[in-house]
């Protein structure tokens, strides 16, 4: 099973606020450019500073019918193990 740990915050935020070592970056703004990469993964967790932000990129990656697409809420609740 492929899986993806996507933190949605802004590249400032990953560099100076911290992030969990096994995300990748990829901010809000630029997911809908990136739609056709996120489709090869079988699972897509979201992380931002609260869950905002990976609501609403639940919603577009959901909206292009990729539907194993979770919010985690904080980057912080994102389990590296």
């Amino acid at each position: 099973m492929k899986i993806l740990n996507l933190d949605v915050r802004s590249e400032m935020e990953w560099d100076f606020d911290g992030h969990a070592s096994c995300a990748v970056n990829m901010p809000l703004e630029t997911i809908p450019g990136k739609l056709d990469s996120l489709r090869g993964y079988d699972k897509i967790n979201l992380v931002c500073r609260s869950g905002g932000r990976a609501a609403m990129a639940q919603r577009l990656l959901e909206q292009a019918g990729i539907r194993e697409v979770f919010n985690l809420g904080a980057w912080q609740n994102l389990s590296c193990s």
